[in-house]
């Protein structure tokens, strides 16, 4: 298991696996960015890089999305449940 302190960058977004996978495949990448989980600096921050130029990046916006409408969904589904679901 990943310690926790590895688990988000500094600014709180979480390292998803396709961050960590293109940077262990890409020596510039981590040679421009030693500190990959450094955000403050945008012009040093493999993060805002990643999001900037990596075509994966989007494939993960959409799931965190996906995932959000999901549990919000699901908040508003199990109280409609109970009224027209009885036991």
């Amino acid at each position: 298991m990943i310690p926790r302190k590895y688990a988000t960058f500094d600014n709180g977004c979480p390292v998803h696996p396709l961050h960590r996978l293109r940077y262990r495949q890409r020596e510039d990448v981590r040679a421009a960015f030693p500190n990959p989980f450094a955000t403050s600096d945008r012009k040093q921050s493999y993060y805002h890089w990643f999001e900037a130029n990596d075509q994966a990046s989007k494939m993960i916006r959409n799931g965190r999305r996906r995932a959000g409408l999901r549990g919000l969904a699901s908040s508003l589904i199990a109280p409609l449940n109970s009224i027209y679901l009885p036991e």
